[in-house]
């Protein structure tokens, strides 16, 4: 059923009330929701197929998010954090099982100008994590365009809007062999557990046969780790941070690897405003980038840049849809 996901990893860690209204929810409803935000003495909202709204229950009043609410919830989600508790609040969010996040937002407990841990906590936001097998379809061509010695790409989108579901089914059809071509070795770095979402050391989703993961790691450590014990031809990572992270990805492309990597921006224009991101590029790190955001509830790809030209290798906007579920508008995430 499309809404597995939702019911047996995502309402066991929902406080009752807000579990109950999940689950009186038609399983298609179910299958488009995004995320799930609890605002402390506020209404429950959800992002549904891209769109806000507030969740509807039997009793209003029940899914006003109260005092033992936000208690039930931080209980439940801490208590299924398989991760230091403490680092994770610090970070704001905890990764589940299954790859899903939950943003945590609260009173900082700063010390030394660093934030140590939250308290005091009034919002979390469960973001859904899915595999859509074959939503890279339409780009691979893009991804591969230099052959697979030659893979560096940049995808960039705002938040939320399909980035790591693309970074998954890119390393899933580089691992399994794609456009005909042999399987290639990937290595995964999953800092937050998000891409490969691993329980025992085994993959959550489906990322391929020659796929290697390392996570819960800083990605500049993990990709050292991964090139001298694992040798990977592609590096796949997720939402490049600092320096230290563009640094470390450029380093592996002039070492012969190559990098498939993310970060947040609204366009080329605004990822190119960011020092970190605007050097790695200028170094060489990438020469293709592919730019996303959803409409209507669905992802596309609205440009494939060739970075050395500036040219945009697209005619037109391209749908990034599971091959399951063409003709259908499901989140990604």
């Amino acid at each position: 059923m499309p809404d597995d996901i939702v019911l047996k990893q995502i309402c066991p860690v929902l406080p009752g009330s807000v579990r109950r209204a999940v689950e009186q929810m038609s399983p298609t409803a179910r299958a488009g929701l995004n995320e799930i935000r609890l605002r402390r003495g506020r209404q429950v909202c959800v992002v549904m197929d891209g769109a806000d709204m507030c969740l509807e229950g039997g009793v209003p009043e029940s899914l006003i998010v109260t005092d033992a609410m936000m208690a039930e919830a931080v209980r439940l989600v801490t208590a299924s954090s398989v991760y230091a508790l403490q680092r994770e609040l610090s970070q704001g969010y905890v990764t589940l099982p299954g790859g899903h996040r939950v943003g945590i937002v609260g009173r900082a407990v700063a010390d030394e100008g660093h934030v140590r841990t939250q308290t005091d906590i009034g919002s979390l936001n469960y973001r859904i994590a899915r595999s859509m097998p074959g939503v890279a379809d339409a780009v691979m061509s893009y991804v591969l365009r230099k052959g697979v010695a030659d893979v560096r790409v940049l995808v960039v989108s705002p938040p939320g809007d399909g980035k790591t579901t693309l970074l998954r089914d890119i390393a899933r059809q580089l691992a399994s062999g794609a456009l005909g071509r042999p399987p290639v070795r990937v290595g995964i770095v999953d800092e937050r557990s998000e891409i490969a979402a691993c329980t025992g050391g085994m993959p959550g989703h489906d990322v391929g046969l020659a796929c290697d993961v390392i996570e819960g790691c800083p990605k500049p450590e993990g990709i050292s780790i991964l090139i001298r014990s694992m040798a990977p031809r592609v590096i796949v990572t997720d939402e490049i941070g600092g320096a230290a992270d563009a640094e470390a990805l450029f380093e592996a492309s002039r070492s012969g690897v190559g990098v498939v990597a993310s970060a947040h921006a609204s366009s080329w224009e605004q990822a190119m405003a960011r020092p970190v991101l605007a050097s790695a590029v200028g170094a060489g790190a990438f020469h293709t980038c592919l730019t996303l955001s959803r409409r209507a509830g669905v992802v596309l790809c609205h440009r494939v840049l060739d970075v050395a030209t500036g040219r945009n290798l697209l005619q037109r906007p391209l749908p990034l849809v599971a091959s399951g579920e063409r003709g259908a508008s499901h989140g990604h995430r």
